[in-house]
């Protein structure tokens, strides 16, 4: 059901085209994309949807949407590219053409079973400017030329230096040309594709000169092409020169304001002004302004947002930002529901838990999409996909029935 707001009236969609399948999607919602003009595609782990932004419509399918036979099985990531959507699932890769209505599994998964072994499976996907496929698992990183038919593996060798420091896979960054971050269990790697080079940053217990920890969280590489990332054990923000080999660690300090307020890192954002947002888990979001220089002493400046009613407003933990086409950042929270924030003004709004069409459907906020109308896509934790109309505010809720708008 849909509720307008202004007016009290519930309007009913009844299903409609949903393969006869009497398994339902979850409410856990993993990744959204924009695929052709109208169409969101977002999956849970149970299966993959369609959502029609003209005809509020949903198609929900556990087979590939043109011949129905192609089983996704566990969806795991999404990529869209021009006219084709990309599933990385437990089939394997499936490449969804909507120009040809075809169907094709580029990569079957028993492909990467008999090379990583048969208790492997996908975890991230990236597909770069040389269509060349990157695939993290549980048991390494395959790269695919789906050209060639060229398949290769990394793994981790603890007698070869260069070598992945670990087999699972937890995190991608697309560096500049074909340099390619991978953050995994142990440690961070990069590739070089042209020079065919292996580079490791891992963790040297009583080394001053390494990064802070093991399980790599957030990547990113900002404009003067260092590259960030949180570390889990222990916990830390790492800041890494890869031309000098310098490595900055921030941690939080508990006598130094100008410190890091948290050490988890949740997310990691650079915004159009060259600032780095950092949202942490138990400290809120902090802030680095930097020009460039290499300096060991880069001030962090922990925000602390006023409320429009004046009040000092304490996110603990910010899982995702992002800068929308105005400069204004959207902050989702895991607790707390979803913030904009004005950086000038240093205000912030809330938009909190509800379901009346006011507020997201659920207090975790993972994920957060601009379109091209201006509205947002909203993956919560496990109040399924939401969207939210910036121009009156209204939310609508695309719950665990496939084909409903409740």
């Amino acid at each position: 059901n849909r509720l307008d707001v202004q007016t009290g009236k519930i309007k009913q969609f009844e299903k409609t085209k949903n393969n006869k399948s009497d398994k339902e999607p979850t409410n856990y919602i993993r990744t959204i994309v924009v695929g052709e003009p109208n169409t969101i595609w977002f999956n849970s782990i149970k299966g993959l949807s369609k959502l029609n932004i003209l005809s509020e419509e949903i198609e929900y399918f556990q087979k590939d949407p043109f011949q129905n036979k192609i089983d996704f099985g566990i969806i795991r990531d999404l990529v869209a590219k021009n006219d084709l959507l990309y599933v990385s699932c437990d089939t394997g890769i499936v490449e969804l053409n909507f120009k040809t209505s075809h169907a094709t599994i580029l990569l079957p998964q028993n492909r990467l079973h008999k090379i990583a072994g048969p208790g492997t499976f996908n975890s991230e996907l990236y597909v770069d400017e040389n269509n060349l496929f990157w695939i993290g698992t549980t048991n390494g990183l395959f790269v695919y030329n789906p050209t060639s038919d060229k398949l290769q593996y990394f793994q981790n060798e603890n007698s070869n230096l260069n070598s992945i420091t670990h087999n699972s896979i937890l995190s991608f960054c697309k560096s500049k040309g074909d340099v390619f971050w991978i953050g995994t269990q142990s440690g961070l790697s990069k590739i070089d594709k042209i020079k065919n080079e292996f580079r490791l940053v891992k963790r040297i217990p009583d080394q001053k000169n390494t990064i802070s920890g093991t399980g790599i969280g957030p990547i990113i590489e900002d404009r003067f092409g260092y590259t960030l990332f949180g570390t889990r054990s222990p916990e830390a923000l790492n800041l890494l020169n890869i031309d000098t080999d310098e490595l900055l660690v921030f941690k939080n300090e508990p006598n130094n304001k100008k410190s890091l307020s948290a050490n988890y890192i949740l997310s990691l954002k650079e915004d159009s002004k060259g600032n780095i947002w950092i949202g942490t888990k138990g400290g809120g979001l902090n802030k680095i302004s930097y020009s460039g220089g290499w300096d060991k002493n880069i001030p962090i400046e922990r925000i602390v947002p006023i409320s429009l009613s004046g009040e000092i407003s304490n996110i603990e933990r910010v899982q995702s930002i992002y800068e929308d086409k105005s400069g204004l950042l959207w902050l989702g929270a895991s607790g707390s529901g979803l913030y904009s924030y004005n950086i000038k003004s240093n205000r912030i709004k809330s938009f909190p838990y509800a379901m009346n069409g006011k507020g997201p459907s659920h207090t975790h906020i993972y994920s957060i999409l601009e379109d091209k109308n201006n509205n947002f896509w909203i993956g919560t934790a496990s109040g399924g996909l939401n969207l939210m109309d910036r121009a009156s505010g209204n939310f609508l809720y695309i719950n665990n029935e496939p084909t409903d708008f409740t």
